[in-house]
């Protein structure tokens, strides 16, 4: 064997033994940081926030939480499946971690909106048509009054759901109740009426009937969604060019609304 074949390969054994060295100086490494956040990681304190409906005791519970677990390697996913699926005012739970110790269990709650009656029970929905409680008519009578739209049995904690043909009135029932309250402006009305195939009646400030389409040409919720929020900011428009004596119908089944007195 040649000089330099021998000097190559010397600097070949000295390369793979270079190489083994930085993998296992990575193994070590990796090693030593699991072992780092094990040991120094674990959960001493679990705050809770966001949450009106339900006391903290309650989430806790739910949550399950052991004390001392790890911080980082928290079953986010399966911690907030088991709050929303058991409370269901709940509509997302966040886990903000402080490190080292701490937990906190973020709450967002669902806004509820409207009430409707199935055989003589009151049933609370938010905008997306979730049933948020069973109730009596004194609770129910805080809400907006749905009335022309049958649910099919109707559960606690599941999204409502209706027969094959009044789907687009629940569709368009959702769109609605999201555009009042992305406007904030659902305290002003009392009661919706969704009997009609093709529009839908509310009344609104105690002094008008609205009139809006039911759209049924939007598969999709996001859009059905942006024409509900575009009506209902032409509501707002209308009715602040209104005097607080006036009353009637503002009409929004066309292009451009208009108010008639009546």
């Amino acid at each position: 064997m040649g000089r330099g074949q021998k000097n190559l390969k010397q600097y070949r054994k000295k390369r793979r033994l270079r190489l083994l060295y930085k993998v296992l100086s990575f193994v070590l490494i990796v090693a030593a940081l699991i072992t780092g956040s094990v040991l120094f990681f674990q959960v001493e304190e679990i705050q809770v926030s966001g949450s009106s409906k339900y006391s903290n005791e309650q989430i806790l519970s739910i949550a399950a939480v052991d004390q001392n677990a790890n911080l980082l390697l928290l079953p986010e996913g399966a911690i907030s499946e088991r709050i929303t699926d058991s409370l269901p005012y709940v509509d997302k739970v966040k886990l903000k971690r402080s490190f080292p110790t701490t937990l906190n269990i973020v709450i967002e709650e669902c806004i509820p909106l409207a009430a409707v009656q199935v055989d003589g029970n009151w049933y609370v929905l938010d905008e997306n048509g979730k049933i948020l409680e069973r109730t009596d008519e004194s609770i129910a009578g805080g809400y907006i009054q749905l009335s022309g739209l049958s649910l099919t049995e109707p559960k606690v904690g599941e999204v409502a759901k209706v027969s094959q043909d009044d789907t687009h009135r629940l569709k368009g029932l959702c769109g609605l109740l999201t555009a009042l309250q992305e406007n904030a402006v659902y305290s002003n009305v009392s009661w919706i009426d969704m009997s009609s195939d093709t529009e839908i009646e509310m009344g609104y400030l105690g002094r008008f009937t609205v009139y809006l389409p039911i759209r049924t040409e939007y598969s999709d919720a996001t859009h059905n969604n942006e024409e509900y929020n575009r009506k209902i900011i032409e509501l707002k428009q209308i009715a602040s060019l209104l005097d607080e004596a006036d009353k009637g119908i503002i009409d929004l089944r066309h292009e451009n609304g208009y108010f008639r007195p009546g």
